[in-house]
C-alpha cells in the first residue's frame, strides 16, 4: 500500500511484519499478474519481465548475513508495479470506456498524496543525525542502526548516550568495528584508561592496525608517557601500507614530536609530506606555520600561513592566523 499513500516510509526494517492489508494487497497483485499471463491477455514476456525485475531487485537484500529492508530497495522495484498497473488498466479501459475518466482521475489523486506524503518524510534527511536517528527507532533492534546513532551522539558530544547505544550495539551482535568504536567514544569523553584497556585487547586480536596505534599514542602522551607516545606513533607509521593511511600516520607522528618540543623533527616530516601530498599541502603549510610561531619566528610563519591561505582562500581561520601574523611581522 506505500505504493500507494506512503504515510509511513521507514528507513530501514530489520523484521518484517506483514499485516493483513499488505498480504491482501499482495495476493490481489500476484492473482491478477497470473490471471493476465493464463488468459493471454498481454504479452506474456511483458509479464515475465516484470516479475523478473520485481524479485531481481529486492533479492538481494536476503543475500545478507542479517538482511535489512532498506525502504529505497523497495522503492527501485517501483518500474515493474507501474508496468503492471498500466497493462491492467489498458485491459480495463478496453473493455469498460466509462471508467477512463474515473481511472485518471484516480491517478492524479495517487500522485498528488504520494507527492504530498513523501514531502512530509524528507525531513529524516536533512543530516547525518536525523537519518540515523530515525533509523534507529525504525529498527531499534538493529545492530548497524544502533552503531550508526552512537557515532552521531559522540559527534554532538553527548557521550552518555553513545555509550549507550554503542554497547547495545555490541550486545547485539559482538563486533571488532564496534568494539572499536566503542574506544574511540571512550577517548573523546576524556575516559582515557577504559579506552587505553579496550584499544590494548583489539590489539591482541589484530596487532597490525595502525588506527589503533595511532590512537594509543594520543593517550600516551595526554598521560605524559613521551617514550611510549613517540613509539607508538612510529608503529602506525610503520604499519601503514596505503599511501594516503601513512601520510596520515606521519601527519601524527609529526603532532607527537611537536607536543613533545621535537620541533625540527616535526617540521622535516610535514615539508615532506607537503611535497609529496599535494592535494592536502595546504593542512601541512598551515601546520608548519604553527611550529615557526611556537619558534617565535614571525617571518617563516607568516610565510607558510600565506601559502596555506592562498591555496584555501575561503579557510577563515586561515586568513585570521595571516592577518595576525601580518601584524606580528609589521610590529618587528
Amino acid at each position: 500500500k506505500y505504493f500507494i499513500f506512503p504515510d509511513y516510509m521507514p528507513l530501514m526494517i530489520s523484521r518484517l511484519h506483514l499485516g493483513w492489508q499488505t498480504v491482501i494487497l499482495n495476493l490481489i497483485f500476484f492473482a491478477l499478474t497470473f490471471i493476465l499471463f493464463i488468459k493471454e491477455k498481454t504479452k506474456r514476456k511483458i509479464i515475465f519481465f516484470i516479475f523478473s525485475f520485481f524479485f531481481i531487485s529486492i533479492f538481494t537484500t536476503f543475500l545478507q548475513q542479517e538482511y535489512t529492508l532498506l525502504f529505497h530497495r523497495l522503492i527501485i522495484t517501483l518500474p515493474a508495479v507501474l508496468i503492471f498497473l498500466i497493462l491492467f488498466t489498458e485491459k480495463v479501459i478496453s473493455h469498460l470506456p466509462v471508467t477512463k475518466k474515473y481511472i485518471v482521475l484516480s491517478f492524479i489523486l495517487m500522485i498528488m498524496l504520494f507527492t504530498y506524503c513523501s514531502f512530509n518524510h524528507t525531513d529524516k534527511y536533512k543530516d547525518a543525525f536525523t537519518l540515523w536517528y530515525n533509523a534507529y527507532n525504525d529498527a531499534p533492534e538493529y545492530h548497524i542502526a544502533c552503531d550508526g546513532l552512537a557515532k552521531e551522539y559522540c559527534k554532538k558530544k553527548e557521550f552518555d548516550k553513545a555509550v549507550e547505544m554503542e554497547l547495545k550495539a555490541i550486545n547485539i551482535k559482538e563486533s571488532y568495528n564496534y568494539y572499536k568504536n566503542y574506544a574511540e567514544i571512550l577517548f573523546e569523553a576524556q575516559r582515557y584508561n577504559e579506552s587505553e584497556n579496550i584499544f590494548n585487547q583489539l590489539l591482541k586480536h589484530d596487532e597490525k592496525h595502525p588506527g589503533i596505534y595511532k590512537r594509543l599514542s594520543k593517550i600516551f602522551l595526554i598521560k605524559n608517557d613521551i617514550s611510549k607516545a613517540v613509539e607508538y606513533a612510529k608503529k602506525a607509521v610503520e604499519l601503514s601500507s596505503k599511501k594516503s593511511e601513512k601520510n596520515a600516520m606521519y601527519d601524527n607522528l609529526a603532532w607527537v614530536y611537536s607536543v613533545t618540543g621535537e620541533y625540527n623533527k616535526a617540521l622535516n616530516i610535514l615539508f615532506k609530506l607537503a611535497e609529496e601530498d599535494k592535494k592536502n599541502k595546504y593542512t601541512y603549510y598551515f601546520n608548519i606555520s604553527m611550529l615557526y610561531e611556537d619558534l617565535n619566528n614571525n617571518d617563516k610563519a607568516y610565510e607558510y600561513i600565506r601559502k596555506a591561505a592562498e591555496l584555501k582562500p575561503d579557510n577563515l581561520i586561515y586568513q585570521q592566523h595571516l592577518k595576525l601574523l601580518q601584524d606580528k611581522v609589521k610590529e618587528t
